[in-house]
Order: structure tokens, then C-alpha cells, then sequence
């Protein structure tokens, strides 16, 4: 029997250069992205998926000491199996 529930959480952290897109003084930075992924399956073939994701960036590279958040995501999908 498979659980009805689920949850996964994740992050990521990533050096971007901004040299490439602002001007010559500017550092590289970093991006930290965490996201979450809850499902729920109330009968066999109905799944609600359900999720938040945030992104932050810090000015000094790998520091995180200056996190400022850039944006927030959410989502939500409903899948139904329609049966004969």
C-alpha cells in the first residue's frame, strides 16, 4: 500500500556572475533557492500537488550573511483519472 501523503523539501545554492549583466564593479553574488512539494492522493488516480519556492541572493558570494529575498512561487495541480 502506498503512503497517501508526501513531502519533499530541497534547496540550492549557486555563484552567479553579475559581470555579465551589470557593470564592471559589480561582484559575483549568490542565489539560495528552497522549495517544497506536498502531494496528497485521496483515492487511487487523484493526486493534489502542492508547492512554494523562494529565492534569495546575497550580494558577497557564498557568505549569506546579507540574504535579501528576490521572489516567491507557488503552485498547484490537480490530476484526476477518469475511468469507464
Amino acid at each position: 500500500m502506498r503512503p497517501r501523503s508526501r513531502c519533499l523539501a530541497w534547496t540550492r545554492a549557486a555563484d552567479i556572475d553579475r559581470s555579465l549583466d551589470e557593470p564592471a564593479w559589480a561582484t559575483n553574488a549568490a542565489v539560495l533557492t528552497g522549495d517544497i512539494l506536498l502531494s496528497y492522493r485521496p483515492n487511487p488516480g487523484t493526486i493534489l500537488f502542492l508547492g512554494y519556492g523562494a529565492t534569495m541572493e546575497d550580494p558577497d558570494a557564498f557568505e549569506f550573511r546579507h540574504l535579501k529575498r528576490d521572489e516567491d512561487r507557488f503552485f498547484m495541480k490537480l490530476t484526476y483519472l477518469f475511468g469507464r
